[in-house]
């Protein structure tokens, strides 16, 4: 008799024990991206990928222009930590502020849920841009942690950076490009950076659970 209580009890436990995660990539927390692999770390509450690239470092002849994809990388990509923020004079909260800062700083960090909730096994996408009057913080800082956000609300999410200050918002007039003629803007860098990372969680988020047609 008292085993068939055991045995009842286990199966009420178990039909009321949300599913484990269909994950994407392997228990190594590899993940292929377009540009190569990554490599997660489990944060207890989630799984995290932080400091992912998105575009290449904007340096040199690079800066103040238009940001390009990343170069793709051969070597799996450990990405265990908060990137540097991008060049700024953080005047927000300490947890708001990024603790390094730096001219190479197009990442983005990704939290994805351990278990799932959805039927077809993609969660929805939550792309966050941090504030500050396009003069200061981050998207890899204390403030702005998803790993519990994400195991909440069974939700991806998605923190990025993008260029500040000058870097990011200063108006240089329109340019020639030598080889078509045609004249484009180098104005809103930072939105331009924006829009790049958009376009990289657009088509790598489905290698991380999330589902790219429910990004908001």
């Amino acid at each position: 008799m008292m085993s068939r209580f055991l045995c009842l009890a286990i199966l009420v436990l178990y039909c009321n024990t949300p599913s484990l995660a269909i994950l994407p990539f392997d228990p190594d927390l590899k993940v292929s991206t377009t540009f190569g692999v990554v490599q997660g770390t489990d944060l207890d509450e989630s799984f995290g990928f932080l400091g992912i690239p998105f575009g290449k470092p904007p340096t040199g002849a690079l800066r103040y222009t238009e940001p390009q994809p990343p170069e793709p990388w051969t070597d799996i990509l450990p990405v265990h930590k908060y990137p540097p923020g991008c060049i700024q004079k953080c005047a927000e909260p300490p947890d708001a502020c990024p603790t390094e800062i730096s001219e190479d700083c197009l990442y983005l960090n990704v939290w994805t849920p351990k278990r799932n909730l959805s039927a077809d096994g993609l969660h929805p996408v939550f792309m966050f841009m941090h504030g500050g009057n396009f003069r200061d913080g981050a998207g890899g800082v204390p403030l702005y942690d998803g790993r519990y956000l994400a195991e909440y609300a069974d939700t991806v999410i998605v923190t990025i950076n993008y260029r500040l200050e000058v870097f990011g918002w200063l108006y240089l007039g329109n340019v020639t490009d030598p080889e078509s003629g045609d004249d484009y803007s180098l104005a809103n860098l930072g939105l331009k950076d924006q829009r790049l990372a958009m376009k990289f969680i657009y088509e790598n988020i489905e290698q991380f659970g999330g589902d790219p047609n429910r990004c908001s």
